[in-house]
């Protein structure tokens, strides 16, 4: 933005300053412009300045998802404070002024001194004054370029958008893409700070480069042109130094002795001679020529050793004429026999070396061999190296991070046990234990234990055949004796093989600890210090390392656990995955960089995995399959199949532009609310106590009772509780509430505890309450009592925001927000928010608590004004569709869906006492509008129950409580006697058999007079020893068992199963079959009020302000209609609730069938009360 407006200023300005003949007009325009140049230079100073001092705070949201000491802007910090990489940040003057002083101080100590050994500082000055600078510039020019590749460093990090880092000892893949904040800021610093440092240091390599080169030419042109004739230097110390050991034109090394050749070569023609005569032993060690000609001192000490031994041998033995060495006698001279014998000596010696040598090099052969013998066999098993590090950031990435490094720096190796779901790649979290260890050297050999016979020979061996560890710890090695053999998938190993696998890994966890005491109590600490390789740490087995999918129990006391979070409680690890599965894709293909739309990364990291991270794998690669290598990003079309079996057979509305923009703009329902409605209800509750009070001259009442109620049944299947959204009551109550907190007052939070578990009854008695009064005083008919009710119900919202936050009375206490909530459970629209992008991508919570604006679209809103959280619904209940979820969402995670009508009742519903109560209170409603007819159809007199208020309030609550407690009566008694039934049923097809075989006259041993027989015995057991013996047979006859005696056993869990299986679910899960029958019912009473009725409201509304008007328009239904509609929506109930009695009981029809004919029954007498004709 600071950027951008002088570049349009210069551009509207740029005409004008084109113009030549307007010179006063073009100058000025040229000072508006640098005067913008200058205000966009200082306000990035000053942007750049609060955006590290936030940094640096803390304050802000300015934080990097990233170590610390890795982001960009703490790098930048720590090369300001850096003292030698600070001068680039220094004055002109005092940069320049540093380096003089490196380079003064680097000539006077090190280039000057290094220098003056070659050239005389006195002799040769300008020899010796180019050598110093040369080796001076040199240094500078390597500190400078130190300082540029540091800066260059940070300056790429500040200006690229994404960020790769590592947090452990091995890089794991990861990449922190920054925010738009954190990247506007770091990219001002990039190119205010790091950009004109670069600058002045690549103008510091040139001007240093330059002067490098040229004091080099300059010295080696100086010394070529001195050269003497022979090549040398030929001035100053030069050729003094020249040593006595040069060589010489003609090859012989150079002495000062040696002055004509031919003197050489006759002293060596002397020494052959003198050779010759001593038994081959040269005799010119001592001549002056040797050291010129030999050029070392070796022949000579050899020559040595012989006249020793040979001067030794002689004197053992006696002198000539009998007599042995005179003592004194003069010094002993060798003999050619005294030589002969110490040749033999040594040639003794030599063949005893080659014995040894060639017994060694049999030995090494034969290891050779088994390494090679061992290093086949591994071959197969061996792993190079872990496949990548634990990519992500999440709490659970970085817990696994820390439980690998203690795993791999455990002293004892203790065996360590990886547990987790399919597709976790355990196997490579395995490697990472050993490979980060300090024996990574040592082979890792994974074996697959569903490879394991009965005998576990291929691991252990059998007979002649070796098994795996015979190869695993190899002989007197001791770094290969520290390898690791993973056992992977335990659990897929054979049954009988398990104790064997417990019994090593048991002896392994023993040994490892053994040899841990024993280098403990080691005396050379030091060397345990470095490591116990020298301490011999090193046991029979090497280290094991067990990969299973559950904890084993058995092995929990013997290893290090190491638990792999699934993928699906992880999903912010979803974005660093693919990003580094499509990088490693594009790299081995060949390709360009592929990329997805954050639309894409969404819909992945909504996804549940239940194959975990080979799954997200195979999909990023079938994915990248489909990539055309055009640069353009995969949106979420190539994911069509990720999806959660709960995002199944639905759409998400919010596609639609349109409908997007409309629920999020201020319209939706805050102007709605505060600009119409709240004006709208006081007028209406003003119309009601003033003007007529019957329906049929007070348009007020047929708002009411023909537009308002009727229309809100028409809603819910459709939107659900959204008549919640523009609610009167709760508008004033929001009014209160603002008031209130303008006034500085602190709201109490919600008592959830106690609202959650006596809300609902309260709900229902006050909505019980309301139904009689209704009836009682015909509140349908007298408009002051209807704007009672309304003025009570906004009571009691504006209360509850007087003292509570939000709107506790809308979640709680609202008889009609009661009845919304329970009918929005069949609506066929749902909001939702994607679990995996709200888990992995939020961090403020902003849809549920409230907050400011938060790019890239989140808006500022107040948070949910019922404290529900979209990815935490599980129903249609709580949530009033006021959209303040989807306008604070910056990362497109609310959905708006089509879906199937009434799906969360049999998937994630919850079912409640309370409102399965309020739910049988509405359908006892309908019968108590007509309950004239249906004390006629009971041969009562109406009058005698109507006329008077006592007696229709009794009546009017047994009404309002009848239909459910026939319900559960029902349910109850065929749970009770649904055992006898089942068995009396089981016994029938017994029963018909006789029956059958007394008719044909069958007798004897016919199988009709077996079964008659044995009915007539059972009738005289006890009931329960039958009902016990129609069990035993029902399982026998299922399990497949021929004889009661041999499947006893198999029999009992049999029947413990089959009566788990054939328990039906509670009454209050099942009550909610009906609840499409108690909508429909409702809705086709209502039917009438909206077809017939409502079509009279400009008649009526004329009528209100006492015009006769029955000229005006009305739109009404023929009664033939209406009954047809109210018919079909009555059947149309039924039918439903069969179905969705079926599915909620999840039975067959046979143990269904009470609530099922019950069902139909009060269908049939709602069809005889709403449908007279």
């Amino acid at each position: 933005m600071l950027r951008s407006a002088p570049m349009s200023l210069q551009g509207r300005l740029a005409p004008c300053a084109q113009q030549q003949p307007l010179q006063p007009l073009a100058a000025l325009c040229r000072g508006l412009c640098r005067q913008q140049q200058r205000q966009q230079r200082q306000a990035g100073r000053q942007l750049i300045v609060l955006a590290v001092r936030k940094e640096q705070t803390g304050l802000g949201r300015l934080e990097a998802a990233v170590p610390r000491e890795q982001r960009p802007v703490n790098e930048l910090q720590q090369l300001k404070d850096n003292i030698l990489c600070s001068w680039a940040t220094l004055p002109l003057p005092q940069y320049g002024q540093r380096l003089l002083a490196l380079y003064a101080g680097v000539l006077l100590l090190l280039g000057g001194p290094i220098a003056a050994q070659t050239f005389e500082p006195l002799e040769q000055p300008l020899e010796f004054f180019l050598s110093a600078s040369t080796g001076s510039l040199l240094v500078v020019a390597v500190a400078a370029l130190r300082i540029y590749l540091a800066w260059k460093y940070v300056g790429d990090r500040l200006l690229t958008a994404s960020l790769e880092y590592e947090e452990t000892g091995w890089y794991d893949g990861q990449v922190f893409v920054k925010p738009p904040e954190v990247l506007a800021r770091d990219r001002l610093l990039g190119t205010y700070e790091v950009r004109p440092v670069l600058a002045r240091l690549r103008t510091t390599l040139q001007v240093v480069g330059v002067g490098l080169a040229g004091t080099a030419v300059s010295l080696a042109l100086l010394i070529n042109s001195q050269l003497d004739a022979d090549g040398a230097y030929g001035r100053g110390s030069a050729r003094k130094l020249m040593t006595p050991n040069q060589i010489t034109p003609t090859g012989i090394i150079y002495s000062p002795e040696v002055r004509d050749l031919g003197d050489l070569i006759s002293d060596d023609e002397a020494a052959e001679r003198e050779a010759e005569a001593q038994g081959g032993v040269p005799g010119y060690c001592g001549d002056r020529y040797f050291k010129a000609f030999s050029g070392g001192e070796r022949v000579c000490e050899k020559r040595s050793m012989l006249i020793a031994a040979a001067a030794a041998g002689d004197a053992a033995l006696p002198a000539p004429g009998g007599g042995g060495g005179a003592p004194g006698g003069g010094k002993s001279k060798a003999t050619p026999d005294s030589l002969g014998r110490a040749r033999q000596a040594m040639d003794s010696e030599i063949t005893d070396k080659m014995t040894d040598l060639q017994r060694r090099l049999t030995l090494a052969e034969r290891r050779l061999q088994e390494e090679r013998e061992r290093s086949a066999a591994l071959a197969p098993y061996r792993v190079a190296a872990p496949k990548r590090g634990i990519i992500g950031n999440s709490r659970y990435a970085q817990q696994l991070r820390k439980q690998i490094v203690l795993a791999s720096r455990d002293p004892t190796r203790k065996p360590v046990l990886v547990f987790g779901e399919r597709g976790l790649e355990k196997d490579n979290i395995a490697a990472l234990v050993h490979f980060g260890s300090k024996y990574h050297d040592a082979p890792f050999v994974r074996f697959d234990c569903d490879r394991l016979d009965d005998d576990a020979s291929d691991l252990f061996g059998a007979g002649q055949k070796k098994g795996l560890l015979y190869y695993m710890p190899p002989e007197g090695t001791l770094l290969l004796n520290n390898g690791t053999l993973l056992l992977n998938n335990i659990h897929k190993a054979p049954k009988t093989v398990l104790p064997l696998l417990k019994q090593t890994v048991d002896a392994v966890s023993r040994g490892s600890m053994e040899d841990w005491e024993e280098c403990a109590d080691c005396p050379n600490k030091e060397t345990c210090d470095k490591g116990f390789r020298e301490c011999d740490m090193s046991g029979v087995l090497p280290r094991i390392i067990i990969t299973a999918e559950e904890a084993q129990d058995e092995l929990r006391d013997l290893c290090y656990m190491i638990k792999v979070p699934p993928l699906r409680v992880r999903p912010s690890d979803i974005r660093a995955m693919q990003a580094f599965f499509l990088r490693s894709i594009a790299r081995e293909k060949d390709m360009d960089n592929i990329s997805l739309t954050d639309e894409a990364v969404r819909q992945l990291e909504a996804y549940s995995y239940p194959l975990n991270i080979a799954e997200l794998k195979t999909m990023v690669e079938r994915a990248a399959a489909q990539s055309d290598n055009s640069g353009r990003k995969l949106s979420e079309d190539v994911f069509w199949f990720a999806k959660q079996p709960r995002d199944v057979l639905r759409y998400d509305l919010l596609k639609i532009p349109m409908v997007r923009r409309f629920l999020r703009s201020k319209l939706w329902p805050e102007d709605i609310n505060f600009g119409f409605t709240v004006y709208a209800f006081a007028f209406l509750v003003g119309l009601l106590f003033i003007g007529p009070q019957d329906r049929a001259h007070n348009f007020g009442l047929n708002l009411f009772w023909c537009f308002w109620w009727p229309a809100s049944f028409f809603a819910y299947p459709f939107l659900g509780r959204v008549w919640c959204a523009v609610c009167p009551f709760m508008i004033y109550g929001e009014l209160v509430q603002r008031w209130r907190m303008s006034q500085g007052a602190q709201l109490l939070k919600w008592p959830r505890e106690q609202m959650d578990k006596w809300g609902p009854w309260f709900l229902f008695s006050l909505f019980f309450g309301i139904l009689v009064w209704e009836e009682v005083w015909d509140l349908s008919n007298t408009a002051a009592l209807s704007s009672w009710l309304l003025l009570i119900i906004t009571a009691g919202a504006m209360i509850g925001s007087w003292h509570f936050e939000r709107r506790i009375w809308c979640r709680y206490l609202c008889p009609i927000g009661g009845m919304n909530g329970l009918f929005a459970k069949l609506s066929m629209t749902e909001l939702r928010a994607r679990q995996g992008v709200c888990s992995s991508t939020c961090k403020t919570y902003h849809c549920f608590k409230g907050g400011p604006e938060e790019p890239p679209e989140g808006l500022e809103t107040l948070g949910c004004p019922v404290y529900s959280h979209p990815a935490q619904l599980v129903d249609n209940r709580n949530c009033v569709l006021c959209m303040e979820c989807l306008k604070a969402c910056p990362h497109r995670s609310i959905e708006f869906r089509l879906r199937l009508p009434g799906v969360d009742l049999w998937t994630t519903h919850k079912p409640l006492a309370a409102e399965v109560c309020l739910m049988f209170m509405l359908l006892g409603t309908v019968y108590l509008h007509d309950c004239d007819d249906v004390l006629l159809q009971l041969g009562l007199n109406p009058e005698l129950f109507l006329d008077s208020k006592l007696p229709h309030i009794l009546l009017s609550s047994a009404f309002l409580t009848i239909p459910g407690a026939i319900a559960w009566g029902v349910d109850s008694l065929w749970r009770l006697y649904r055992q006898e039934a089942a068995e009396v049923t089981s016994l029938l097809p017994a029963w018909a058999g006789a029956f059958a075989g007394a008719g044909a006259g069958v007798s004897g041993s016919g199988s009709g007079a077996a079964a008659a027989g044995k009915a007539k015995g059972n009738a005289k057991r006890p009931r329960d020893e039958v009902a016990a013996e129609a069990r035993a047979l029902a399982v026998l006859r299922a399990s497949g068992q021929a004889e009661a005696e041999e499947g006893g056993g198999t029999g009992a869990a049999a029947l413990a199963q089959q009566a788990q299986a054939g328990k039906l679910k509670p009454f209050v899960e099942l009550a909610y079959g009906y609840l499409p029958l108690v909508y429909t019912a409702t809705l086709a009473y209502y039917l009438d009020n909206a077809f017939e009725e409502a079509g009279l409201i400009l008649p009526v509304a004329a009528a209100t302000f006492g015009i006769d008007a029955p000229w005006l328009p009305t739109f009404t239904v023929a009664p033939v209609v209406t009954e047809f509609l109210q018919g079909s929506t009555l059947l149309f109930g039924a039918v439903l609730s069969l179905v969705l009695t079926r599915k909620l009981g999840a039975r067959p029809w046979k143990d269904l069938w009470p609530q099922c004919l019950l069902i139909g029954l009060f269908t049939a007498e709602l069809w005889s009360l709403i449908l007279p004709n």
